[in-house]
């Protein structure tokens, strides 16, 4: 397995598309193979959704969403697709 880094980016999703506005979003941790965030609206476990940041671009499954204690949502999400806009530095770094 792979340990989640704690991480705090907003975000962006889309639960539709094209979808007139962007959803907001704030992480709470990150890994490879997904993330958790904050959102204001509930997601309906298996649903897709598209997310954009300025540190990364996904598709994701919606894995599990539950209602924190300040009337937000915690969303949970695995990666179908995952570009980071930088390679080194978040999970994995080398030199040659």
């Amino acid at each position: 397995t792979i340990k989640r880094v704690p991480k705090h980016l907003e975000i962006n999703f889309y639960m539709t598309w094209p979808q007139p506005a962007p959803c907001i979003g704030q992480t709470l941790d990150v890994s490879p193979n997904g993330m958790r965030f904050i959102a204001e609206h509930r997601l309906g476990e298996g649903r897709n959704i598209k997310i954009a940041s300025s540190a990364l671009d996904a598709v994701a499954l919606v894995t599990r969403c539950q209602r924190n204690d300040a009337n937000h949502w915690v969303v949970g999400v695995a990666f179908e697709t995952l570009r980071f806009a930088r390679m080194q530095g978040a999970f994995f770094s080398a030199k040659a």
